[in-house]
């Protein structure tokens, strides 16, 4: 593949003529050292709320048509409710602190043949939406659980 041709590359893969950006790669402002809109965040144990973070999403989601953000919240229900597809999350850190959410957009992870393959080493009796299911040794409901619990 031409590097150069990013833009047909992607309007081929997307099957969308409009496409101009591949995906949003962000490591968005966690509120410890800065706050959402710019300013010092509150420290060690500051934190960004999902009400702060929100606005960027939804400003951020008609950019492309997939999304990779690193956050100090978990924002894949937030990103779900505002219209972001096929999204999938996990904790990077196991006391709450980091979140790895990727949403891979309409047409999701897999062609359709790849996710055939995929759906056959699934549950049949289960939906399962088009995104790979990382395999960890905590999940978000755990490191949430966990925040909770250290009080942050």
């Amino acid at each position: 593949t031409n590097a150069s041709a990013w833009q047909e590359n992607a309007v081929a893969t997307f099957k969308d003529p409009q496409v101009k950006i591949a995906a949003v790669v962000s490591n968005l402002p966690f509120g410890r050292q800065v706050s959402v809109g710019g300013g010092g965040g509150s420290g060690k144990h500051g934190e960004c709320t999902i009400e702060e973070l929100v606005p960027l999403l939804l400003s951020l989601k008609d950019i492309a048509p997939r999304h990779a953000f690193v956050t100090g919240a978990p924002v894949a229900d937030a990103m779900r409710e505002l219209g972001y597809e096929n999204v999938t999350d996990v904790a990077l850190c196991r006391h709450g602190r980091m979140f790895l959410t990727v949403a891979y957009g309409k047409n999701g992870a897999f062609g359709s043949r790849d996710l055939k393959n995929v759906s056959q080493n699934v549950s049949k009796a289960r939906d399962r939406d088009n995104v790979p299911s990382p395999s960890v040794a905590f999940t978000v409901q755990d490191a949430v659980g966990a925040r909770a619990a250290n009080g942050h």
